[in-house]
């Protein structure tokens, strides 16, 4: 709005603030602060969104690195009672074979 001159505003009836605004050239102003009001508003609500978002995003990866310890402490755990097996399969295994080799041995 184009401020108006003492004479002018004194001739549209308008009331000078004790600034020597009148109240029609302060609207402008004030639209555009009600206007940045509703921005930050928003603003606001989208980064509480974001927030929101972010901490679920968090959680469901928590929730995943926890399962995914979990199968390998499970994955580790089997592979040493596959171990333990194996190891106990291969000694089983050695002493039918010396028993199989000293049987023999004593046919001859």
């Amino acid at each position: 709005a184009v401020l108006m001159s003492p004479k002018s505003r004194h001739r549209t009836g308008a009331c000078p603030d004790s600034s020597g605004f009148v109240s029609e050239d302060l609207q402008p102003a004030h639209e555009l602060v009600e206007a940045l009001r509703g921005v930050i508003k928003q603003e606001h609500v989208a980064a509480h969104d974001a927030i929101e978002q972010l901490w679920a995003l968090y959680e469901s990866l928590i929730g995943r690195l926890h399962r995914r310890e979990a199968d390998f402490e499970m994955l580790r755990r089997s592979s040493q009672e596959c171990a333990a097996k194996r190891k106990k399969l291969e000694q089983d295994l050695r002493y039918v074979r010396e028993a199989f080799e000293s049987e023999g041995q004593e046919q001859l």
